[in-house]
């Protein structure tokens, strides 16, 4: 993920307002937002929470394709015609998402084709931050993972009692997140853990120091 373009995001707020008012759910952690295959009914815009777009197989979870935090735009299978999603998407935690019913946002780019371009381009972004974590599963060992994720969502959960973050993560979530198993993140989060770079609790995974674990991340990638 991404913290840059957050004006275009603003932007993209707008648009999905402007398009359908009233079409904003909340939805607890865990709940499926749409399954692959489904009709591609419209667009979704992230407004807050964490959400996972993932792949899954013979009732088991394979694959994270990408993690969306807020501003996220995604359901882009909407825009061709007889279109079905392509992967999963599910509420990590409590999400707040606009869905723009596919009909109405393409009267919408006919009728804004500045709005049009703004909802493109974070496509396109959002492609290329799933390319970048593609690369990172490939380049980076499981603690290199898992320090990257962490890190990267901190920005999110500000935390309190010393801590810089407070991610409200089970371990086996994490362990979705960086495509391993339950066991192996638990060993690499408890060596995290005696190493003070997280404070580990119920469903939930501290950070005292964010630029900790980047430098941790770092010397990994060195040696």
């Amino acid at each position: 993920m991404d913290s840059s373009g957050s004006g275009a995001k603003a932007d993209l707020a707008e648009f999905a307002r402007r398009a359908e008012e009233d079409l904003t759910v909340d939805m607890s952690p865990r709940t499926v937002i749409y399954r692959r295959g489904s009709p591609a009914s419209g667009l979704y815009v992230l407004q807050e929470g964490i959400a996972i777009l993932h792949e899954s197989s013979h009732g088991r979870e394979d694959f994270v394709y990408e993690i969306l935090a807020p501003g996220s735009v995604f359901g882009e299978e909407c825009l061709v015609s007889s279109g079905v999603y392509s992967t999963n998407a599910t509420a990590v935690t409590g999400v707040r998402i606009r869905m723009i019913p596919a009909e109405k946002l393409l009267r919408q780019f006919s009728e804004d084709a500045a709005g049009c371009q703004r909802v493109l381009d974070s496509m396109a972004q959002r492609r290329r931050r799933q390319d970048l974590r593609l690369r990172s599963m490939c380049s980076l060992g499981v603690a290199g993972r898992i320090l990257e994720t962490v890190a990267d969502l901190s920005r999110w959960f500000p935390g309190r009692d010393g801590l810089e973050a407070d991610l409200p993560l089970s371990q086996s979530m994490m362990a979705r997140m960086v495509c391993s198993t339950r066991e192996t993140v638990s060993s690499q989060l408890n060596r995290l853990a005696d190493v003070q770079l997280v404070r580990l609790s119920p469903r939930h995974i501290g950070v005292p120091s964010v630029a900790a674990l980047l430098e941790a991340k770092r010397q990994l990638e060195e040696d």
